[in-house]
């Protein structure tokens, strides 16, 4: 199955052997950004520049110097962004690095609660929104503002949330339903 006629191992068809063929999601996209942008692998302008393939490194939303840090959490345009979502979904937090957003989200994220699952989803979401809006304005010369990309967002997520089951029945869980205009029957009695 996963070795050839020649007796050797191949990787790939040991894989495609082994894994259940699904749809792909639409969140993978979402998902990939956050993890690379987790280990510092997006490229960003300031990497870029180090490897000698711009010399212009003005952030799209602010025109200050581009790094990583800048980019996703010390941007005027992005700060709003975290900010707002956050406050969305009831975690009153002020982002302030990398570190301390991944410490805040393993403190108050953690659990099956639609709160903790919603942070989860923020904390990806708005990595992905940022990345994307920059490379609009980049690539595409478009530009959107925070409150286009927050109701973008906003629905993106509830059309995601309408696929759960089983989200534990809380009164805070039920709240969040209703506020968030999620259907009561991702919630598991």
């Amino acid at each position: 199955m996963c070795w050839d006629g020649r007796s050797y191992f191949n990787c790939g068809e040991c894989w495609e052997s082994s894994r259940m063929e699904n749809e792909v999601v639409s969140w993978h996209k979402i998902v990939w950004n956050a993890w690379l942008a987790c280990v510092k692998r997006l490229p960003s302008k300031d990497r870029l520049r180090q490897w000698h393939i711009i010399h212009d490194n003005k952030c799209e939303f602010c025109d200050k110097d581009e790094s990583f840090s800048l980019l996703f959490f010390q941007c005027c345009f992005t700060r709003e962004l975290w900010r707002k979502l956050l406050m969305y979904v009831h975690l009153y937090h002020e982002p302030g690095s990398l570190q301390d957003e991944l410490k805040f989200m393993e403190q108050n994220c953690k659990g099956r609660s639609l709160k903790s699952k919603l942070g989860r989803l923020v904390f990806c979401g708005v990595i992905h929104c940022i990345w994307m809006e920059r490379n609009r304005r980049i690539f595409y010369k478009k530009k959107c503002d925070v409150e286009t990309l927050l109701f973008q967002y906003v629905n993106k997520t509830r059309d995601r949330v309408h696929s759960w089951r089983n989200v534990p029945y809380t009164k805070a869980n039920w709240r969040s339903c209703l506020e968030w205009g999620f259907p009561l029957s991702i919630l598991k009695v």
